[in-house]
């Protein structure tokens, strides 16, 4: 009888054992399938610095629980894919008595272009995880510029036309600022399309003058947009105007009886214009003033420049080499300049 107590109480020792750690697994286990929500909300900035080939990256964000309370400590494993799949970056942060949580990184040299994705993933015992993706793009903004011809040789007062090429290297189009540097004195300059352009093309028109110092030029093409500025050297030669047979136009010598001819003429005519308006007078009994004006006909050097350029841009735009609003307005530019 006395074994028979033993065994049953040892039995029930042993029962009571198992029970205990039944209802310690079953308490595991329920916690296990309980665990507390956990919400990370997520932002990234991006930063292109394309001058120094580098685009500075900011993931950050705040960890908080179902009652939208700070939860510190959250294990943030953070991974940036490329476009091709490659893993770029590799980082685990932890996130602040408040909540909040910042990852930096920068993208340097030859980056590539497309789409990345970031893979984040938030950690902490007692919390369920949670799992983010957040896509992004790189978009890299450059051109090339290019000058055709990109020398030229004119004399002085004829125009220089050069046709800027501007090719794109992204599939986004951006507006381009043209400026030109090194310009010798007496010299203007417009661009066909404004000094802002979305084209693919431009002409450029440098407007020489009489009195343009003769020389070579070496000028710079300044261009900007996307973030990125290209120059380009170009050369204008500014020669003196020469005759048809390619020898200097000698100076003209007057000779004394030709000023004496000339002083005798300037004096008659005020006298025969004086004669004149007293008849005028006597006949119809008014007085009536009028200017007087004889004109002599431009033959110096800039009237023949002027009229050379002028049928220089005429002969252009015949070819269709300039685009009406230009021509329009070198031509009344010309005009005015040939009735001066």
């Amino acid at each position: 009888m006395a074994v028979k107590k033993n065994l049953g109480s040892r039995g029930l020792r042993i029962a009571s054992i198992i029970l205990i750690l039944l209802i310690v697994i079953s308490m595991i286990l329920v916690a296990s399938t309980t665990a507390r929500e956990m919400v990370v909300t997520t932002s990234v900035s991006l930063e292109h610095q394309e001058e120094e080939e580098i685009v500075s990256l900011t993931i950050s964000g705040r960890a908080t629980g179902p009652l939208n309370q700070s939860i510190s400590n959250v294990a943030i494993s953070i991974q940036v894919e490329d476009p091709y799949g490659g893993t770029v970056h590799i980082a685990l942060v932890y996130s602040k008595i408040d909540g909040s949580f910042i990852a930096p990184f920068l993208l340097k040299g030859d980056f590539l272009p497309g789409n990345y994705s970031i893979y984040l993933t938030a950690s902490k015992i007692g919390y369920s995880d949670v799992n983010v993706a957040i896509p992004f793009s790189i978009v890299i903004y450059d051109f090339s510029i290019s000058a055709n011809p990109d020398t030229q040789e004119v004399l002085q007062g004829d125009t220089a036309i050069y046709e800027i090429i501007l090719i794109r290297t992204s599939d986004q189009n951006f507006s381009i600022s043209l400026t030109l540097a090194g310009l010798p004195g007496n010299t203007s300059y417009l661009f066909s399309d404004g000094p802002d352009t979305l084209e693919a093309k431009s002409t450029l028109y440098l407007n020489t003058s009489k009195d343009t110092p003769k020389g070579t030029y070496n000028l710079t093409l300044i261009s900007q947009g996307g973030g990125r500025i290209h120059s380009l050297p170009i050369i204008l030669s500014v020669i003196e105007e020469i005759e048809e047979n390619g020898e200097e136009t000698p100076p003209i010598e007057i000779e004394p009886r030709d000023y004496r001819a000339l002083l005798l003429f300037i004096i008659l005519i005020p006298i025969i214009a004086i004669f004149l308006l007293l008849i005028y007078l006597l006949k119809i009994g008014k007085i009536t003033f009028r200017r007087i004006r004889k004109a002599e006909p431009k033959k110096d050097k800039e009237y023949l420049a002027t009229a050379r350029a002028l049928a220089k841009l005429e002969e252009l735009r015949a070819r269709d080499k300039v685009d009406e609003k230009t021509y329009n307005k070198l031509k009344k530019e010309y005009e005015e300049k040939l009735r001066d």
